[in-house]
């Protein structure tokens, strides 16, 4: 069973076993400049969600009839028609918390069945606790780098 999550815990460990399973040899990530980069990250909505829905059925065609290389040529206009919209901003704290309790006993079934610990779903991540933490202090404390002089 692979979960992306492992895959951005340890790259080449999930590798090494997505290699073992399918019986090749293993993959060295190290001489791949790429290996690090985030695929099909969508960082905002659609300026048009007409627009969008038209475009993603379009290269949707395109790739049942296996028009792939139509497909990359078109690229460019498919995130043209899918992007350019409002920022997607991070859930903040008191969302994530709703969604974490909401989702909990699905989440615990779920690490039953497949015998994995998905810790992760269920508890904030350390890091953005101790960035909101800083944030909260910060904006609470009276601002001491201008001078009355």
């Amino acid at each position: 069973m692979a979960i992306y999550d492992d895959s951005r815990v340890n790259q080449q460990e999930y590798i090494d076993k997505l290699c073992a399973f399918i019986g090749i040899p293993t993959i060295d990530l190290t001489g791949i400049p790429w290996q690090s980069e985030r695929v099909q990250v969508i960082t905002s909505a659609p300026k048009s969600h007409r627009l969008a829905r038209r475009a993603r059925a379009i290269k949707g065609f395109l790739e049942r009839k296996r028009l792939h290389r139509v497909v990359d040529f078109l690229t460019p206009a498919f995130e043209f028609c899918t992007g350019r919209g409002a920022k997607y901003q991070p859930l903040d704290l008191e969302t994530q918390a709703r969604v974490r309790e909401r989702f909990r006993s699905e989440v615990e079934d779920l690490e039953a069945l497949l015998h994995h610990d998905l810790s992760v779903w269920k508890w904030p991540e350390p890091a953005a606790r101790t960035l909101s933490e800083n944030e909260t202090s910060s904006q609470s404390a009276p601002d001491r780098s201008r001078s009355a002089g």
